[in-house]
């Protein structure tokens, strides 16, 4: 049996807590080694386990593209061919055996000879065992096998809760808002010999907006396709800044498909010297396409352009805040002041306040009331 170290370490990546981990030490156990050293090897664990991936990948397949239409018919918005075609290219063994190198699995393949731990097929084996193993230690749970899937296949960290949420969003990007005719164009796949990239077209309230993006399979160029829309969906619906991105690359991401013209900036500095107490930077920024000038100081030229990023973000989306104003100045320019003044820029009113799935029923109702 494996070392408790080693299980612990391939429980941790997979995402998923073995009942009996004799069952996940089997699943790395070859032929080769049980003959000569007693125990069950992972043959009928792998047989298992290749049902187990169709099933996952299916699985998959069907929250993404299916969807039961008006007439209680189920319709999906990919071809035969092309489900056909990712499944294939899920499933070979040089992508399973690649993702268990990527794990770092090989090294704790229980062989007799070392050499079989370079195997395509030997690790190939050892991705359809691990998951036969979760079906079985799991009593069959859809979940524990999709999430125990996506780690070993996508490198997603589900264990904790929250880092799993935004994948449930893109999931409900593709599947809900299919179904009220957001997308305004088949989703495209544009193979090349690195990878593919997806494409489609986003009516977003009448400004129809091209997303794409590219993925090494034409699965994971989907879910980044997707991720993308998700975002644009909070920036420009539910009005709220995206986490883990700067102002400043939020209004870049806009201004890529053409929503924002294009983001200028022009920086001052004012060194210690002059009499301040520390270095000063000033920057002026707006966008290409208006006359209006922001303005901000701040001691680094990041902290000032994130300030003025903020400020064009918020005036031009209507996002209502509070951590600063906006006052008035002469010649068109507007500077970011902390202090109340009497000539303050009104903002539109603030979205209604939604998180959660909740983001997406707002989205909905919102598509429902327009239709």
């Amino acid at each position: 049996m494996l070392k408790e170290s080693a299980l612990n370490k391939i429980q941790e990546k997979i995402c998923y807590q073995f009942k009996n981990k004799k069952l996940l030490s089997q699943a790395f156990t070859r032929k080769s080694f049980s003959s000569c050293n007693g125990g069950e090897d992972n043959e009928v664990l792998e047989f298992y386990g290749d049902r187990v991936l169709d099933f996952a990948v299916i699985k998959d397949f069907f929250d993404l593209h299916g969807r039961i239409n008006n007439n209680d018919e189920f319709v999906s918005s990919k071809t035969v061919g092309e489900l056909s075609k990712d499944d294939c290219s899920l499933v070979k063994n040089i992508n399973l055996a690649g993702q268990i190198s990527r794990l770092g699995f090989s090294k704790y393949l229980q062989v007799e000879k070392s050499y079989e731990k370079s195997c395509m097929k030997v690790r190939a084996d050892l991705f359809e065992a691990i998951l036969g193993a979760v079906a079985l230690d799991s009593n069959w749970d859809i979940r524990a096998i999709s999430s125990v899937f996506h780690a070993m296949m996508y490198g997603r960290d589900v264990k904790d809760q929250e880092n799993f949420i935004p994948d449930e969003y893109i999931d409900l990007f593709v599947t809900e808002l299919w179904k009220l005719n957001v997308f305004k164009s088949k989703t495209m796949y544009l193979n090349s010999g690195n990878g593919c990239t997806c494409q489609f077209l986003l009516d977003l309230n009448g400004q129809f907006v091209k997303v794409q993006a590219f993925g090494s399979t034409s699965y994971l160029a989907d879910i980044a396709a997707s991720e993308k829309g998700y975002k644009l969906l909070v920036l420009l619906v539910e009005r709220k800044f995206i986490d883990g991105m700067s102002y400043n690359e939020q209004l870049f991401f806009l201004s890529s498909f053409g929503l924002l013209g294009e983001p200028r900036f022009r920086y001052e500095l004012y060194p210690a010297g002059s009499g301040n107490h520390a270095d000063l930077w000033r920057c002026f920024g707006g966008l290409a396409d208006s006359d209006l000038e922001y303005e901000s100081e701040a001691e680094t030229m990041f902290e000032a352009k994130e300030q003025v990023s903020y400020a064009i973000l918020c005036n031009t989306l209507g996002i209502v805040t509070d951590e600063f104003e906006i006052e008035g100045c002469t010649d068109d320019k507007r500077k970011l002041d902390t202090q109340a003044s009497d000539n303050v820029i009104s903002f539109q009113s603030p979205a209604p306040e939604v998180r959660g799935q909740g983001l997406f029923k707002y989205i909905i109702s919102h598509y429902e009331a327009t239709a």
